[in-house]
């Protein structure tokens, strides 16, 4: 997979999270009001979870992706191949 490909999916990926996170922030006095009334953050977290594990599974893939990327070439330049001609 091109590396440009997994840096969009990684920048992309970062931004569904964060807008996650600022809805989660909007929704927060909401949530926080429940928690009161309920006596438990459990709902205010589980609300966060559910609505966003698929854009979380894809960053981390992309992220893990990139660090096995970075130990297999630690100087960030792929090993060179030979053509047919110069092998001969």
């Amino acid at each position: 997979m091109p590396k440009s490909l997994i840096h969009f999916l990684l920048f992309s990926n970062a931004c569904v999270l964060t807008l996650y996170g600022i809805r989660w922030a909007h929704n927060y006095r909401e949530l926080q009001a429940d928690a009161i009334l309920t006596g438990s953050v459990l709902p205010a977290f589980q609300a966060y979870c559910r609505s966003m594990p698929l854009a979380l599974v894809f960053f981390l893939l992309a992220f893990v992706y990139l660090l096995i990327e970075r130990f297999r070439f630690p100087t960030g330049e792929e090993p060179d191949v030979l053509d047919a001609d110069e092998y001969q």
